[in-house]
Parts: structure tokens; C-alpha cells; sequence
């Protein structure tokens, strides 16, 4: 079922339209995903399934955020990408990062009998 809950509802001839919170409801898991909409902090996205995560998309900026319930506010931001920089508090990737003149990829190797894994750089510009 699709619901609008929100204090700021018009419409101006069905050509206008303003919608602050905009929910998506699964009653028969119990799950709510809301999308909210404001001129302070762009367009927010929560679900009740996700508890403690939010993403964040401002005109400048895409954004994570992670709140354990410890802190005040939005909580930790874990991951941002704001023109060309891209931050994040951890990264996985499964086959090797890029860079222009350089790559760095997961290697597995054994000596003596004990395995280790490593990051090797190798020269970039390959489709490894």
C-alpha cells in the first residue's frame, strides 16, 4: 500500500505539487520506507528495516549516514560523493582498484606452507 503522510500537501489545478513524506508500507512484514523532501537537507531515504541508516541527496552532494542510536542527529556519515571526490569510512571490492597509472589487486600466495593475502600494485591501464 502506497500512503502520503505529510503536513504540506497542495495542489494548484493538479499542476503543482508539494509533498514533504512520501511512505511505501509492506504491512504484512512491517516495513516502512519513506522518502522525505525539504529545501534544508534535499531528499532523504529511510526504511524501518534499516534501522539506524539513511541516505542522503542534495544538488551537490550524495551521502550515507549510519546512527547506532549513540549520537544526536543524522549519526556518522560513512559514505559521501560531492563533485569529484568520493569518501568513504570502508571499502570492499572484489577484483582490484583503479587508479590512472596504477592498480592495486588481492593476491593470494603460499610459503612454507602458510597462506597470505596481500595487495599487490601493478601498472594501470589493463582490464584486470
Amino acid at each position: 500500500m502506497l500512503a502520503f503522510s505529510n503536513n504540506n500537501y497542495e495542489l494548484d489545478f493538479g499542476a503543482k505539487q508539494s509533498v514533504e513524506l512520501f511512505c511505501a508500507y509492506d504491512n504484512i512484514n512491517n516495513i516502512k520506507t519513506c522518502i522525505q523532501m525539504n529545501p534544508e537537507d534535499g531528499i532523504t531515504v529511510t526504511s524501518s528495516s534499516k534501522e539506524g541508516y539513511m541516505t542522503s541527496l542534495m544538488p551537490d552532494e550524495l551521502a550515507g549516514y549510519y546512527n547506532d542510536g549513540t549520537m544526536s542527529g543524522k549519526g556518522e556519515k560513512v559514505f559521501s560523493v560531492k563533485g569529484d571526490l568520493t569518501m568513504a569510512t570502508r571499502f570492499q571490492s572484489k577484483t582490484g582498484i583503479d587508479y590512472v597509472t596504477m592498480k592495486q589487486i588481492p593476491v593470494t600466495y603460499t610459503i612454507n606452507g602458510t597462506t597470505r593475502n596481500m595487495l599487490s600494485v601493478i601498472k594501470g591501464g589493463g582490464e584486470s
